[in-house]
């Protein structure tokens, strides 16, 4: 009898521990599903996705009515790079857009980014350079589409000359000489455009009368803009030939020629 009340007990021991053990797994479960839950939530809150799209203006500021198209090719998205920085100025990505994934997390906040194409400071014909900014704000767990507008860096100068011109100057020729040092040639009947840093530049011009008497000029202009196409139109200005008339920006002046010392 004492026997049987001992198993009993023991019996009862071994239930009340397995119940105790029963309801700590419990709880251990539960509180590891809380955690499991909670985590991937924080994480949603803080970081957010980008989506990037970046087109190149082909329309400038113009004296004259031109496209960039219409004197070099157009970049395409893939063609462009782009700097991302924080709100304190830290670089977040520096590369080229196509190597940017849209499944790329990134920290909830607001962004400045930069797309560029070509370097403004490469000067000549079909040279033309990109760059445009935005800002942007990313908010957790969404992803952002952000469009930057990229327009023509460096400016375009072109040259033209009326018939009453070529008449009197049967042969001629022209070149700009940039802020930057660089020589770009305008021969006769050139019609492109050259692009050139936008900060200012001097044309110089050659030409030879019917009467085969040689006479030269030269004009700097300044200050240039950005996105800007300037033309530059000759005439003669009086029937001496002692002068000529240049159009620049719906500006008309006379400059007065020099004559060229040829030797014998």
């Amino acid at each position: 009898m004492a026997l049987h009340r001992q198993c009993k007990s023991s019996h009862k021991i071994q239930l009340d521990n397995h119940q105790n053990m029963k309801q700590i797994l419990v709880t251990s479960l539960a509180v590891l599903a809380i955690a499991c839950t909670k985590t991937p939530q924080a994480s949603v809150g803080e970081y957010g996705k980008v989506d990037f799209s970046v087109k190149a203006e082909n329309y400038v500021d113009e004296t004259v009515k031109s496209v960039v198209s219409d004197y070099a090719s157009l970049p395409v998205q893939s063609d462009f790079s782009i700097l991302i920085k924080d709100a304190s100025k830290s670089t977040v990505y520096s590369g080229p857009v196509s190597e940017w994934s849209a499944q790329t997390p990134i920290s909830t906040g607001t962004y400045i980014v930069t797309a560029t194409y070509a370097d403004p400071e490469e000067e000549g014909f079909g040279k033309a350079a990109f760059e445009g900014e935005t800002e942007f704000t990313v908010e957790g767990g969404k992803t952002t589409p952000v469009s930057i507008d990229a327009r023509l860096a460096n400016c375009m100068v072109k040259v033209a000359v009326s018939e009453s011109f070529s008449n009197y100057y049967p042969e001629y020729s022209f070149s700009i000489v940039t802020g930057l040092g660089t020589t770009i040639s305008f021969p006769k009947r050139e019609t492109r455009a050259a692009f050139i840093y936008a900060y200012r530049f001097e044309i110089k011009g050659e030409m030879t009368s019917q009467g085969g008497t040689v006479k030269t000029f030269s004009k700097a202009y300044q200050p240039l803009s950005p996105a800007t196409c300037y033309s530059l139109s000759f005439d003669v200005a009086d029937v001496s030939g002692s002068s000529i008339s240049i159009s620049f920006d719906d500006a008309v002046e006379t400059v007065v020629l020099e004559d060229i010392e040829l030797n014998n």
